[in-house]
């Protein structure tokens, strides 16, 4: 289970990386995959002291006839992060980097106190989703705005970040049975391995020049020809459909020259607007103090709330207990979730497909108010769809499939693995039964 802890951390500071690495590099720092392995190891080793040191002696101590464990033995598990403070310490380290070492670093202290030792598929599901469009748009950005040297230095952090989470969800499909057995064990600790001596290489200046260049050799030698044969190709079939249409406007008492005058109409406008917009810069350097504080801030604010939306992801301190050796399939309860674009849990699926049968009522006809439950909801889509070709006993036994996993998932918060197949195969059924109906 250890490797599977060491994991869930170093996805979740590497994620942290992916991103504050960059602010890192722009004042100095750098340093990305060696704190996110030394952070996960700290965890582990908090772990073991929590599994073999504090928890047997709470037992004992409640044996005794006394119900709590005293501060000694609460303070056994925060030993593991002795290495950290260390590594804090050091001297040498760039003012960013040690700066971007804080947060991850009071992040995981939370995490310890809470006692926070689980594992959770629909919670790892939820970070990986939320990562690889966060950092698709923070890397176009980035890209876009002339920072190509900045993202370099949060490639290594984002794949670890990335074969991490697909290490951890592989392991988490599967129950106790399977990933305690000992053939799985050896080659998750060898997977385990692989990644960590992956993530040191990607933090060498060395491995990313001669990645850097076997992927400009790729680029040059191969894709550069085969792009090329494909813009050719596209401009000369651009240029016949232009001279198709200059063909054309002649058949439509239209001067071919006119259509030169019109392009060179907007193309003086064009130049026209670019003498017009001049950018100014007055290197005023109160401006330039204000802007630098107020990146800070921002950079701050940005990495409290990401830790704090981690938190919030994390089980609360009176089941920590027992939850120790369990890996918690059961997805958190609605209120407990962050909402946003980025949120894609099997309970917010199924009920994405319950909307997606509302509308088609209402597309096909039906009135639906505010007081309606989902039982009303039911018998009016049997009353619409009244005269179908397949019975209405089918339709019936659709409509309570889909209620009842509607029912289980949004207000139990009880969702199995395959119900969010399952209820889109009931509800594309019941919008089949009606989009058939007569008239």
């Amino acid at each position: 289970m250890e490797f599977m802890m060491f994991c869930r951390m170093l996805v979740e500071i590497s994620f942290y990386y992916s991103f504050a690495g960059a602010a890192a590099a722009h004042f100095g720092g750098g340093e990305t995959v060696l704190p996110a392995l030394l952070l996960s190891v700290c965890y582990i080793l908090c772990e073991l002291l929590e599994k073999h040191v504090t928890a047997p002696s709470a037992e004992r101590l409640q044996k005794a006839g006394r119900g709590e464990s005293g501060g000694a033995g609460r303070f056994f598990r925060y030993l593991g992060l002795l290495p950290a403070v260390f590594w804090l310490l050091l001297p040498g380290m760039a003012p960013a980097d040690r700066i971007c070492f804080l947060f991850p670093f009071a992040y995981l202290a939370a995490v310890i106190w809470r006692k926070d030792f689980t594992l959770s598929r629909y919670r790892q599901t939820d970070v990986f989703s939320t990562f690889w469009k966060a950092y698709g748009i923070f890397a176009l950005t980035l890209t876009i705005f002339g920072g190509s040297a900045l993202l370099e230095t949060t490639v290594p952090a984002a794949l670890v970040t990335v074969a991490g989470s697909v290490l951890l969800l592989r392991a988490l499909r599967h129950g106790s049975e399977v990933w305690r057995h000992r053939d799985y064990q050896l080659r998750s600790l060898f997977e385990t391995g692989l990644l960590i001596a992956a993530a040191w290489a990607l933090s060498r200046d060395a491995v990313l020049e001669l990645l850097k260049t076997v992927a400009a050799a790729v680029w040059n030698r191969l894709l550069v020809p085969v792009l090329t044969v494909v813009i050719v190709a596209f401009s000369v079939v651009f240029t016949w459909l232009f001279q198709l249409l200059r063909y054309l406007l002649t058949l439509g008492h239209r001067e071919p020259q006119d259509i030169g005058e019109i392009l060179q109409y907007f193309t003086g406008q064009g130049e026209a607007l670019t003498e017009t917009v001049v950018v100014s810069d007055d290197g005023s350097p109160v401006w330039q103090i204000v802007f630098f504080v107020i990146g800070i801030l921002a950079l701050v604010i940005l990495a409290a709330v990401f830790f704090r939306w981690l938190l919030m992801r994390a089980p609360g301190e009176e089941h920590a207990a027992e939850q120790v050796e369990k890996i918690d399939h059961m997805p958190p309860p609605e209120d407990r979730k962050a909402g946003g674009i980025f949120r894609n849990t099997p309970a917010h699926r199924i009920r994405e497909h319950y909307r997606s049968y509302l509308r088609c009522f209402e597309r096909q006809g039906g009135t639906r108010l505010p007081s309606d439950t989902s039982r009303e909801l039911a018998r009016k889509t049997l009353e619409l769809a009244k005269g179908t070709q397949e019975g209405e006993e089918t339709l019936n036994m659709h409509l309570g499939r889909m209620r009842e996993i509607y029912l289980r998932a949004r207000y139990r918060q009880e969702v199995r693995e395959e119900d969010p197949a399952e209820m889109k195969r009931q509800t594309s059924a019941v919008k089949k039964f009606l989009r058939s109906r007569p008239g």
